[in-house]
């Protein structure tokens, strides 16, 4: 399901008023919060931020506003060889400053 989700992002970008995308970092964030332990699922939630973020950039304020530049950062610390690079792609793909820290 992550995986579906974060590919979807990569591919399409939405209008910021279509339901399906106003809520998915809300999803995302969700699904980070939900599977701590899991590596991979973190991974993929990393990219579907990222690719959120990427296409459709005005939904970087909602997605700062759910919290994600905390989640992300905890996620590259907790998981450095699996979502290092990714979590540092979303974080400066949503224009936060010091992605790589």
């Amino acid at each position: 399901m992550l995986g579906a989700m974060a590919r979807t992002c990569g591919r399409t970008r939405w209008p910021v008023s279509t339901p399906h995308n106003t809520c998915m970092d809300a999803q995302v964030m969700t699904a980070q919060r939900r599977n701590t332990k899991a590596a991979g699922a973190q991974r993929q939630c990393c990219m579907a931020l990222r690719n959120i973020c990427v296409r459709s950039p005005e939904l970087r304020p909602a997605a700062a506003a759910a919290g994600a530049e905390a989640v992300l950062r905890a996620v590259k610390k907790a998981f450095p060889a699996a979502c290092g690079d990714v979590g540092a792609a979303a974080l400066r793909d949503m224009g936060c400053e010091h992605y790589n820290d």
